[in-house]
Parts: structure tokens; sequence; C-alpha cells
């Protein structure tokens, strides 16, 4: 409660009015073994963001939730700990080539979190297994998170995360934005609508039809390029078809305006 009143204060939320959830794990003690608090008492960390609603939502009160930050300068006593004042692992990742960031992704958590736990090891205990990192960030009202682990901890199905070769990523990303022109993607939307929409109307039901124009168009022209990148199709594809796919959608929204 010391917590809850704590937050609504430096919030200046009203409590008769809206609900605090703060969301927390349970760690420690005989909860789990060969973990990063293995061999400390049983205690709790809450997580970075915590939960405001109304506490009444009808027709007349239709405010949503929000998430706001737990304020990582926040210790309480009672063994209650806040994750996000101990070790941090800040990373930049551009959503538009995600795979140039996982390297360093895979390395933080292989060298600096899976051989001794940073939380472990502020608490006095040396050596025990670092879980992982859980990354999360805020982008537009809306908080996302998602978790890298490493493979000593690794005990359930999950997803690996494999190195990846970043001068050949970059390669492909460097080709597609080489051949994904405006003239060329003009043409194969004038190839399947027509010059004046003659053929047919734009719709979103052709992505497809247009996504296999371009790169059919790229590989009749540019063969010889990507050879020269010791690249083949197949590892292009992907990447010229998601930048079509977003110039095909802006050239739909006009159409609608």
């Amino acid at each position: 409660m010391k917590i809850i009143y704590s937050l609504a204060k430096f919030y200046s939320i009203n409590l008769a009015t809206h609900i605090i959830s703060i969301f927390f794990e349970w760690s420690g003690g005989n909860i789990q073994k060969l973990s990063a608090v293995t061999g400390l008492d049983k205690r709790a960390f809450i997580f970075p963001y915590f939960k405001v609603s109304p506490l009444i939502q009808d027709e007349e009160n239709t405010e949503s939730s929000t998430w706001l930050s737990t304020r990582s300068e926040h210790n309480w006593n009672a063994n209650i700990y806040n994750i996000t004042c101990y070790s941090k692992f800040p990373i930049t990742i551009n959503f538009n080539t995600p795979l140039l960031s996982q390297n360093s992704m895979i390395k933080a958590v292989e060298e600096d979190i899976e051989p001794n736990s940073p939380i472990g090891d502020y608490f006095g205990v040396q050596g025990n297994v670092g879980e992982g990192i859980v990354y999360f960030f805020e982008y537009q009202d809306t908080i996302y998170r998602f978790k890298v682990k490493g493979k000593k901890h690794s005990s359930s199905k999950v997803k690996t995360l494999k190195p990846v070769d970043d001068i050949k990523e970059q390669s492909k990303i460097d080709f597609a934005n080489y051949v994904c022109t405006p003239d060329r993607l003009e043409q194969a939307w004038q190839t399947i609508f027509g010059l004046n929409h003659e053929l047919m109307e734009p719709d979103i039901s052709q992505t497809g039809t247009f996504l296999r124009a371009v790169i059919a168009d790229v590989h009749k022209e540019e063969s010889d390029i990507l050879s020269s990148k010791n690249l083949e199709p197949k590892d292009v594809n992907s990447t010229i078809s998601k930048l079509a796919r977003q110039w095909f959608m802006q050239e739909l929204d006009k159409e609608v305006l």
C-alpha cells in the first residue's frame, strides 16, 4: 500500500476514482533453482510500468487505462524491489532492419548476463545463471516488451536467436533500396492498373500481384548486380517485398484521399 500511495502522490492520481495495478514477480527462496536469485530470500521484483484504470467505466466515462513508470529511484523495504534499479542494457533497434541488432542482443546475454547474474551479484551472490534481458520501449502510448534468454536458462521451447551475418544483411538491405526505385514501382503499378486505371481500380487484393511483378522485374534486370554481391534471389525477395509493399500501401492511401 505504501508503494501505491507513493505512486499516486507522485503522479497526482485520485485513488477515489482510479485503481493502481502494480505487476511483479516472486523469486528467490524455493521458487526456482539455478536462476538469477538462487540463494536469496524470497522477494518481489516489481516491473517497470504500472497500470492506472478508472474505477468506473461506462457510457458516460469512457476513459481508457494508461501505463506509467514505476520510477527506478524507488526501492522499498519488505523485500520488495524495483527491477529497473539494477543493470540496464540499452540498445537501438531500427525496426525497418531489426536483424542488424540481433547480434548485440545475443552478445549482451552471453557475455554480461549468463555467466554471472547482475542482480545476484548486486545482492552478494556470485556465479548465478543470468536468465536473460527484457527489452521494453514505449511508442504512441503503447508499451512493447520482449525477452531474450540465454541457452543455460532456456529449459522451455523458445525461439532461438541465431547470430546474423551483419555484412550480408546490410548488403541485402542496400540491394533492395537500390532496386526499389519509384520508376520501377510505378511501372509495376501501371502494368496492373493501367496509366489511368483503365485496366482496373487499385485495390488491396492486388498486393500479391504487384509484389510478384516487382520481384520478377528486379531479377530480370538486376541479376548481374545481385550476383556481384554474392546474393541469391531467395536472399532478397522478402526485403524487396517489404519496401514494395510499403510503397503500394502509400499509393492506395493516396487513391482513397
